[in-house]
């Protein structure tokens, strides 16, 4: 009597014969996912490797080809944001597989050993594969007949330098922007470059800061572009195995941390803590008409706020312009000579000062700079300090342009509460520059923000009631 594997090795050869002979590679996947739909579904068993859903066989297609991208051009990139026990890992391994089984070359990374662990778990159960190589120098997953599948974390000294014609990540939701990790995660892609079959596919659940994130937002820039789908967005409620109860259990079980169900099963794109600042509108986005690319050119600012870091990261000046509605942002600076902030004296201009700042705000003294000096935000009254202006922020709507205020717009994006501290407070990111800035930007003064309002000039501050005078006709603001 036959056996699995023997019958997987003669399937393996039919398979290689009908690619080379021409049939389109989406009906060889289909052929494929036929032999493991009846030879890997018991139904006696909990984690079938052939049972699948008709979106999850829709999205591996999705993977696998696309009628609009030429892979010996460009690279086909795709993404699978699933839920959490959604199924991911496991469809990426027969992907994988899948490519091996043709002849590609194809480079597995998994951001930590766990998911890694995962992984080896299916292509264990995977009939083609003969196994996995793990825990040693040479990694790999050995296919029948087929070139091995290199497997491993991204880490230094993990990254291939040989070209590869697959690449397949799982879970970058861990990979943290500026991080180590990242550094080794930006030396992966350029492996496909030279491929005449280039692919990558991302597998994750969604998380604010992280690699996930930058190319979550690419991908869905690119099927606007080519009017084509890239991705694939899968919460608990796709699937039938994850129950509601089973969900109320885990958000109870998190009570300390309710943004926890938020990402990892209804797939928000938060931080852990949650998000801070949920009240960004970004100028030109077309859900907000009133606030169309130029807007901000039209708003003269009032005041500036300046964080001081030092060489490396240089340090950061944002202007702003606020009333008791709206902050908007309007200009991030990067600079080194402190004789740049003569320029904006006639804002109000605040400082960050004591402790490390000292040494620059010495020097601003003695220049004679005429501005606000606020003491450094540490220590827990200070801390205080900060959070009311954090809140300012919070209760106005924050108008700001993207592609002006890049380091301001990431730092509002990602912010984060502290869930580790009983007490209100904002996680501490050694770049968190432009939201330094501008959190001194917005101080009260005597002077605010000048708008038009009902044919009259309204001047506001940010603690104080609004003046309004009548204006003369064709008043510039």
């Amino acid at each position: 009597m036959i056996t699995l594997k023997q019958a997987a090795k003669q399937f393996s050869k039919q398979l290689k014969e009908m690619y080379q002979q021409g049939t389109h590679i989406t009906a060889c996947f289909r052929f494929y996912l036929g032999f493991l739909m009846q030879f890997c579904n018991d139904s006696q068993e909990d984690k079938a490797l052939g049972r699948f859903t008709a979106w999850q066989i829709k999205d591996m297609l999705m993977c696998v080809h696309n009628d609009k991208i030429d892979t010996s051009k460009v690279i086909l990139e795709t993404f699978l944001l699933y839920t959490r026990r959604g199924g991911k890992t496991r469809n990426l391994t027969i992907i994988a597989v899948f490519f091996s089984l043709l002849g590609y070359l194809v480079m597995w990374r998994s951001s930590f050993t766990d998911q890694l662990a995962m992984a080896k778990f299916w292509f264990d159960k995977n009939p083609f594969t003969i196994k996995v190589i793990y825990g040693q120098s040479d990694n790999r997953v050995e296919v029948i007949d087929s070139p091995p599948i290199n497997f491993d974390v991204i880490a230094p000294g993990k990254t291939q330098s040989r070209g590869i014609d697959v690449l397949i990540i799982d879970e970058e939701c861990m990979i943290v922007l500026d991080s180590a990790k990242y550094d080794v995660y930006e030396k992966l892609r350029p492996c496909v470059m030279d491929s005449k079959f280039k692919h990558i596919i991302h597998g994750t659940t969604p998380e604010l800061n992280t690699v996930a994130e930058i190319n979550w937002n690419f991908l869905k820039d690119q099927e606007v572009r080519l009017q084509t789908t890239f991705t694939a967005e899968r919460d608990w409620k796709a699937t039938s195995w994850l129950t509601a109860e089973s969900i109320e259990m885990e958000r109870l079980l998190h009570s300390d941390d309710p943004y926890y169900v938020a990402m990892q099963y209804e797939l928000q794109w938060t931080v852990l803590g949650g998000k801070v600042f949920d009240n960004m509108i970004r100028e030109g986005d077309p859900a907000y008409p009133m606030f169309p690319l130029g807007f901000l050119d039209k708003i003269d600012p009032t005041h500036a706020g300046v964080d001081f870091n030092g060489d490396i990261n240089k340090h950061y000046i944002v202007t702003i312009a606020f009333d008791h509605h709206f902050v908007y942002v309007l200009e991030e600076t990067q600079f080194l000579d402190l004789t740049i902030l003569f320029e904006y004296a006639h804002l109000s201009l605040e400082l960050e000062d004591g402790l490390y700042n000292d040494q620059f705000t010495k020097q601003t003294r003695k220049l004679g700079l005429s501005c606000i000096y606020n003491p450094n935000w540490q220590g827990e009254s200070h801390a205080d300090k900060k959070m009311i202006r954090v809140q300012e922020l919070r209760n106005r709507k924050i108008i700001i342009n993207k592609e002006r205020c890049p380091t301001t717009f990431k730092n509002l994006t990602n912010c984060a509460f502290n869930r580790h501290k009983l007490r209100t407070e904002i996680v501490k990111t050694k770049d968190q520059h432009g939201l330094d800035a501008l959190l001194h930007a917005l101080h009260p003064s005597a002077g605010g923000l000048s708008i038009i309002k009902d044919g009259f000039k309204e001047e506001t501050s940010l603690f104080g009631k609004a003046n309004r005078h009548e204006l003369s006709p064709g008043t510039r603001i």
